[in-house]
């Protein structure tokens, strides 16, 4: 046993001195084992969804300013010749063939471009239709090339070239009933 030879104070705490140095022994616990978490559920992904077909109709082609308002329609300028017209057509889509009565058409597997420019010269105005991305994309590159503003009197509103897909409606929704 051990010999205490005084109890001393020291900031509120008592110690004892005593002559034998004591072993201090300290048990240590075992870590306590984390509550078993639930695996975070992943939210739910969206099904993968095709991509439709995108499909323009009735869009009036026009050679107006960017600052010109619907009221500047029937004084529009011409979109030029209409050996230039086809000329700027042909540009964006080289196949496209026209018939006696103007209307210029271009088939292919997985798009569709029309554009009657009608049989007057010089062209006053044309009403285009695209079917399929890639058409649309031909639609946006002659009116940025050619300086021309889409129209869509459906809706009656200017659309900007780069936003012609965005405008553009689905087969579904075009073939639904509301």
């Amino acid at each position: 046993m051990s010999k205490v030879q005084g109890v001393q104070e020291v900031q509120g705490v008592q110690r004892v001195r005593s002559d034998f140095m004591g072993l201090l022994w300290f048990r240590r616990s075992k870590p306590k084992e984390a509550p078993q978490r639930p695996e975070p559920e992943l939210p739910p992904v969206a099904p993968i969804q095709a991509r439709v077909p995108l499909r323009l109709r009735g869009v009036l082609l026009l050679n107006l300013k960017p600052t010109d308002g619907p009221e500047q329609i029937e004084k529009a300028p011409p979109l030029g010749r209409k050996d230039e017209v086809v000329m700027a057509l042909h540009g964006v889509a080289p196949g496209m063939t026209f018939d006696a009565n103007g209307k210029g058409e271009l088939i292919e597997r997985d798009h569709r471009l029309t554009v009657d420019i009608g049989t007057a010269n010089p062209v006053p105005a044309a009403v285009a239709t695209a079917e399929g991305e890639a058409a649309v994309e031909m639609l946006r590159m002659v009116l940025e090339r050619e300086g021309w503003r889409a129209y869509v009197p459906k809706s009656g509103v200017f659309v900007e070239p780069d936003a012609l897909d965005l405008f553009s409606l689905s087969d579904d929704l075009t073939q639904s009933r509301f």
